[in-house]
């Protein structure tokens, strides 16, 4: 397990039934004492590849996490200033990650080393977080400050997601139960700002 507080820690031991070990494996990579991680994101596909925000906007990324990893600052790298809201790597592909910033989605293909603006239609408006759907082709769901965009690959466009949801509610954040036979036994969760829970 790894967590962010200050800087990134590590468990190699976290269902033992006491004296769980945390190891820090960074240290603060130029941030003040106040600085915490905001977004920390681990690839399905590798193990070792790892990223995180800070509250200071900083981006980093590490290719060897379960070694004695070496941070690489992506921050020069960021298409504009402000901070991540999330990053969500890819299921598949191990140098593809995506991240809301700004009020926007971008996707990178190159681990983070440059950027591609890939909100076409998505609103002007807070992008909270971003969720790859692993049953369809590059399908991406968003949460926003006014619901849950949709798009795969087969789409030119985002499409408003569960319009059943309550009007311009604002999503926090989205999880995917994945049925164990077919698609249409999955499930998107949402939270909401003071609206609850929905799937």
């Amino acid at each position: 397990m790894v967590i962010g507080y200050k800087n990134i820690w590590i468990s190699r031991n976290v269902k033992a039934q006491s004296g769980v070990k945390w190891t820090k494996i960074s240290d603060d990579l130029g941030g003040s004492n106040s600085t915490n991680c905001s977004v920390i994101e681990w690839s399905p596909v590798d193990e070792n590849l790892f990223y995180f925000t800070r509250a200071d906007g900083k981006i980093f990324r590490t290719e060897n996490l379960l070694e004695n990893p070496t941070w690489i600052d992506l921050t020069i790298m960021k298409p504009t200033g402000g901070n991540a809201s999330d990053f969500e790597c890819h299921p598949y592909e191990r140098n593809t990650v995506y991240m809301t910033l700004n009020r926007r989605l971008y996707k990178s293909t190159d681990l983070g080393n440059t950027w591609e603006d890939i909100s076409l239609n998505l609103p002007d408006i807070n992008l909270n977080d971003v969720v790859y759907d692993r049953s369809a082709d590059e399908g991406l769901y968003v949460a926003s400050d006014a619901g849950v965009y949709y798009k795969d690959a087969s789409m030119t466009e985002w499409q408003l997601f569960g319009l059943a949801l309550p009007a311009s509610v604002e999503v926090t954040e989205l999880e995917i139960y994945y049925g164990r036979s077919s698609r249409s036994e999955c499930k998107l969760r949402a939270s909401t700002y003071g609206r609850g829970m929905w799937e």
